[in-house]
């Protein structure tokens, strides 16, 4: 009963002492990337956390979930205890509570609920992205956008996300080297976070992940990715290739070159899309960004102000990172002109009575133009001339303050010849102008032309002349000027006297003898050399002897014994009267050379007849002597009496006057010709399509059948025959004798125009021509008469008759028809006149040089020629002053060992363009054989030296080899036959002479010359060399400051290793200028006449330059040199390098490519089509 009561007692201790609620002293997670202690209120994503706590040791603590039992644990001895729910937790919120059981089964009260959430769920990654990266490095900072380029290797990277705050945003990066971690960055209000990058990047490519996990350690799989290219290297410094002045002549600068463009523009090379930025020393100028292939340019906004300029560049890169400067490019500008002008003072090729009028009817290319400066030209300055309105300019060659320069243009109508001093920064100075009238119309033709007593009587149309007109009078050939006075207008005619004298020598008063051998009266002295010949003065007239006056010459003797009647002096006219009974033969006249000029036959002088002879010398010639050759004589006998002599009596020669107005222009030359003759005589048989030309000029050509002599000065036409004769100068009259030679009148003549027109037909009447004189035929017409055709045929008036015809006398008169110049004129002793060519080729006789110390040869239109007849004559050009011009070609050949003398300044005031070689050059000609001579000098009239003469190859004209000399400076050619022997004088470089056996020019300075081989000729000095070449195809190397190179007359190469050459001349052939430098800029509009001759250039590897024009491709290539397309072309190779073609107002376009040689070329053409420029394509081409 005790016991009882004691376990009642316990029970009901037990029950009054429950236990002590237990403690939970914390919940660990252990599961996900969140591993630690978690905290009331907490979250977790592991859904078995571990439980533990203290408690009164052997009670048994009941673990409730949100009130339900999860599971129990045992109070270990120390009083901890612990329990991991073996089954997972529902996800969500939970409350753990606590309650104690002791092993007597009292629980104790629920302890606190320990609240936690369990979250396995992973954020939402939708939204989850890098939005910025932001760079604050260098000189390019804020965001970079993916895939660009960022120098900043600790970014700050920025983004979004769909997370709760408080939610982390892991940062990761993949690069070369793999993924890593760089951070985590808390999620703030909206989502926004942020992350500095602390530790730097690698360079090259990053790409940023993002894993978002929440508070529970759920992690998002990585995503947003962002990639960023890190380059954090130093971009390469750019390069200045050029600078480009377009400012007057556009062309490029060299380093340290001046210019007058304030705004040049600069070009060049960096990285591509890299930003470059242009300094004038430490000033920024601007900044302009490559292009995909590393380009760039940059013009100034702002002027730059005069004076030095070191232009550098920099190149920043898309992220901003600096090159280090570029080499500067150094420069002067200089915006103030030169005050320097030029005055023109002489110019060539200006025709009419004044050299220095500026009045011309010559427009022809290639005249030359000197003047003076006003002061001489600064170091750099150039002077430059314009004759085509400014559109094109030539530099000039200067020697102190006088210059020169050659006109390339020709003219058709007014221009001026403008003047300019440029200086080396392209500034011009003031722009001086000279008008040059251009007059070709000439004036109208004297209306009428008379000999009146004592002179000569012109008239003429008032309206059509001025003062300073002059009648051009040409009178028994010779030529006379006479200018026109206001009172001479006004009346509208002028008298001009004749100073011509004609003495008549009589045999009056002289004492009558028996027959002697010979007899003196006056200046004339009659002899005889044969027996029994012999002469007398007589004045008994015999039956026989009609027309004789007083006394007269009686010669008797055997025929065929000539008498011989000699002058004192010579005479240009001689006439007398001779009677006879039945007297037949000639007279012949003779100069004083004793050749014979001329000869009169005598037609049978019948009883109680008489004749008088008269006879002009040919004109050049003068009558020394005459002699009487008799064939028949009935009575052995003749008498001769009033003989004249001494200048042709007006009434007996043409007179023909032209009005020549101040510019040169001539009108037709207007006649009063008294009927000239050509007796047919001694003429050779001429058969069916022969032609012959009469000593008077008349032209014969047979048709049909033949003629022949006939008992002297008649012409045997054979039956059914046909013959033309075309006169000298058409005419309004003609006349022609005729005999028919059968008893019937046949035969007929017709009458034509220059045009053929038939004018008119006359035919013969019945004249048998025995024992009476011929028939004469005469015809008149308003229309000129060219020329007439005699036929001996049926001419309907004696039916079936075909016989033949005699013909004698051939007479024409031209009076009142304008006349163009004659084709061949002489220069007489006694003229003091100009003679003037037309359009046609006129030949120009100058029996003596001396003559022209009173007269002048004026060419004009046509390829005319000065032809010396005389031996040992030495024309000397220069000398004269130009008083020849316009003639073409001299003619030495004469009769021996004749010399021309001239100057540069000659061939340009004489030749014409391309006029025997097609090679753009102005060009004369000079005709001659051994013994004939040439000096050709190259100074001009004002002093100055601008080339050489240099000996080129030779070239056939019509079957005839020409040795070609060709002017360095100036565009001229000089083309002497072979066989002339030539000196050159070529100033400061010596004398030299040119033999046809030793055909070579070499200058005496040279400090290297030519062979007769291809030669090699190098530039060794190192400073002024000297180098000349020939006729081979010659290589120049080494070649640069100051060297002076003439590459002759082959195929040659010059090579330049500088630019700072004295002049370079490629001479004749198609030569190549090679550029062996660096960085070389060849300007050919620039460098005018210092570079010249050129067909072809070579830029070569160096990242060389050529510029140039249509201009200097029309002035230095050659037609149809590669293809054969009419236009004129040069060719460019290189393995590198720049071609800036200007356009100016002729532009370029570029064409299809063209395959030369297996080398592929860009062809280039000019606006207008005549110029074409092939160029290799690995050559850079801009168009300015």
């Amino acid at each position: 009963m005790a016991s009882e009561n004691i376990d009642d007692a316990r029970s009901a201790s037990a029950q009054t002492f429950a236990s002590q609620p237990p403690t939970l002293s914390g919940a660990f997670d252990d599961a996900g990337d969140i591993q630690n202690t978690m905290a009331p209120g907490s979250v977790t994503d592991d859904r078995q956390p571990g439980f533990h706590g203290l408690g009164t040791p052997g009670d048994t603590i009941l673990i409730k979930d949100n009130g339900t039992e999860i599971g129990t644990a045992t109070v270990e001895a120390d009083g901890s205890w612990s329990f991991t729910p073996s089954t997972d937790l529902t996800e969500g919120l939970h409350a753990i509570t606590l309650v104690a059981r002791d092993p007597s089964g009292n629980e104790s009260a629920a302890s606190a609920p320990f609240n936690f959430e369990i979250d396995v769920t992973p954020p939402n990654a939708s939204l989850l992205a890098v939005t910025g990266v932001l760079d604050a490095v260098g000189g390019i900072t804020g965001n970079v956008m993916p895939d660009a380029t960022t120098d900043d290797t600790r970014p700050l990277l920025s983004g979004i996300s769909t997370g709760t705050p408080g939610h982390t945003v892991t940062v990761i990066v993949k690069d070369a080297s793999g993924e890593r971690a760089l951070g985590q960055a808390a999620i703030g209000e909206n989502g926004h976070w942020t992350f500095q990058v602390d530790s730097p990047l690698a360079a090259g490519l990053n790409t940023f992940m993002l894993v978002e996990t929440d508070r529970a350690g759920n992690e998002t799989v990585p995503t947003g990715r962002y990639t960023v290219n890190v380059n954090t290297d130093k971009p390469s410094a750019p390069v200045i290739d050029s600078v480009f002045d377009d400012v007057g002549t556009p062309h490029m600068l060299q380093p340290g070159e001046e210019t007058n463009d304030t705004k040049p523009t600069l070009a060049g090379t960096a990285q591509a899309n890299h930003t470059v930025e242009l300094y004038d020393g430490a000033t920024f100028l601007g900044q302009t960004v490559a292009d995909a292939n590393g380009k760039w340019s940059f013009t100034p906004k702002a002027n730059l102000i005069d004076g030095a300029h070191h232009i550098t560049a920099t190149s920043t890169s898309p992220v901003g990172q600096t090159s280090d400067a570029s080499a500067a490019w150094n420069f002067v500008v200089d915006t103030v002109a030169p005050t320097q002008t030029a005055e023109l003072v002489d110019i060539g090729k200006d025709s009419g009575f004044s050299v220095d009028d500026y009045l011309t009817n010559n427009g022809g290319a290639g005249r030359l133009m000197m003047g003076t400066l006003s002061a001489s030209l600064a170091a750099g300055d150039t002077l430059q001339v314009s004759t085509d309105g400014g559109t094109t300019w030539t530099t000039a060659f200067v020697d102190g303050n006088k210059w020169s320069a050659q006109d390339d243009n020709s003219h058709t109508g007014d221009w001026a010849v403008q003047t300019r001093v440029v200086d080396e920064a392209g500034n011009a100075g003031p722009v001086e102008s000279q008008a040059m009238a251009m007059d070709t119309v000439a004036p109208g033709a004297p209306t009428s032309v008379t000999v009146v007593t004592g002179g000569v009587e012109i008239r003429f149309d008032p309206a059509n002349v001025t003062v300073g007109h002059k009648l051009s009078l040409v009178l028994r050939g010779d030529h006379f000027d006479y200018a026109l006075t206001a009172a001479d207008i006004a009346a509208g005619k002028v008298f001009v006297a004749d100073s011509g004298s004609l003495s008549k020598t009589t045999f009056d008063g002289l004492p009558l003898n028996g027959y002697v051998s010979s007899i003196t009266v006056g200046d004339l002295t009659v002899s005889q050399n044969y027996p029994y010949s012999l002469l007398a003065i007589r004045d008994t007239i015999e039956p026989s002897y009609k027309g004789m006056e007083g006394s007269y010459l009686a010669a008797a003797g055997p025929t065929l014994a000539p008498i011989k009647y000699q002058f004192s002096n010579g005479k240009e006219y001689v006439s007398f009267t001779i009677a006879a009974y039945l007297l037949k033969g000639d007279v012949r006249f003779y100069d004083a050379s004793g050749a014979e000029i001329g000869r009169i036959n005598i037609e049978m002088i019948e009883p109680s007849d008489f004749r008088k002879i008269s006879f002009i010398a040919p004109v050049g010639t003068k009558i020394d002597h005459f002699a009487t050759h008799i064939t028949f004589d009935y009575d052995g006998g003749y008498a001769l009496d009033n003989l004249q002599a001494g200048e042709v009596p007006l009434n007996q020669s043409p007179v023909s006057v032209a009005i020549v107005d101040p510019a040169g222009n001539s009108s037709p030359y207007t006649s009063q010709s008294f009927p000239a003759k050509d007796s047919l005589d001694n003429l050779p048989k001429i058969n069916t399509g022969g032609l012959h030309t009469t000593s008077a000029g008349v032209a014969i050509e047979v048709m049909e059948g033949f003629v022949e002599p006939f008992e002297g000065s008649r012409l045997f036409l054979s039956p059914n025959g046909i013959v033309k004769f075309e006169i000298p100068t058409a005419s309004k009259w003609v006349q022609i004798e005729y005999a028919n030679t059968h008893s019937a009148p046949f035969g007929k003549v017709e009458f034509y125009s220059a045009e053929g027109v038939l004018l008119g037909t006359k035919n013969m009447l019945l004249n048998t021509g025995s024992p009476t004189p011929l028939g004469k035929i005469e015809f008149s017409s308003e229309t000129p008469i060219a020329y007439v055709k005699v036929f001996a045929l049926d001419s309907g008036t004696a039916p079936g008759v075909n016989e033949a015809i005699l013909i004698g006398d051939l007479s024409w008169n031209g009076a009142g028809i304008p006349q163009e110049p004659p084709l061949e004129q002489t220069l007489t002793e006694a003229s003091a006149g100009t003679l003037h060519g037309g359009s046609d080729n006129n030949e120009f006789v100058v029996t003596n040089v001396a003559h022209l110390a009173d007269s002048a040869i004026s060419g004009n239109g046509g390829l005319d020629t000065l032809k010396l007849t005389g031996t040992n004559q030495t024309l000397d050009l220069t000398a004269l002053g130009g008083k020849v011009s316009s003639v073409e070609i001299i003619d030495l050949t004469g009769t021996g060992n004749n010399t021309l003398k001239l100057s540069l300044a000659d061939v340009l005031e004489n030749g014409g363009k391309n006029l025997f070689v097609d090679d753009g050059r102005v060009q004369m000609l000079v005709k001659g054989n051994a013994g004939d001579k040439v000096t050709l000098s190259d100074l001009l009239p004002n002093g100055t030296d601008p080339g050489n003469w240099v000996k080129g190859a030779n070239v056939t004209i019509n079957g005839v080899v020409y040795e070609v000399y060709a002017h360095s400076g100036f565009g001229a050619d000089l083309l002497v036959q072979q066989g002339v022997t030539v000196t050159l004088q070529n100033t400061g470089a010596g004398t030299f002479h040119v033999n046809p056996e030793a055909e070579a020019y070499v200058l005496d300075h040279a400090t290297q010359t030519y062979t007769d081989s291809d030669d090699t000729l190098i530039a060794r000095l190192g400073f002024a060399d000297r180098l000349e070449g020939g006729a081979g195809n010659d290589t120049f190397t080494t070649v640069g400051t100051a060297d002076v190179v003439h590459g002759g007359a082959g195929n040659d190469t010059i090579r330049i290793n500088s630019g700072d050459f004295e002049r370079l001349d490629g001479g004749l052939g198609i030569d190549t200028l090679v550029m062996d430098g660096k960085s070389m800029h060849i300007d050919l509009s620039a460098l005018g006449m210092k570079v010249q001759g050129f067909e072809k250039f070579d830029l070569g590897a160096g990242g060389n330059t050529l510029a140039l024009s249509a201009s200097d491709v029309l002035a230095g290539g050659v037609r149809d040199m590669v293809t054969a397309d009419g236009k004129v072309q040069m060719l460019v190779n290189g393995a590198n390098g720049d071609v800036d073609l200007r356009g100016g107002n002729d532009g370029w376009a570029q064409g299809s490519n063209a395959t030369v040689g297996g080398v592929t070329y860009s062809v280039y053409t000019n606006l207008a089509g005549t110029a074409e420029l092939l160029i290799e394509d690995k050559v850079h081409v801009t168009i300015m």
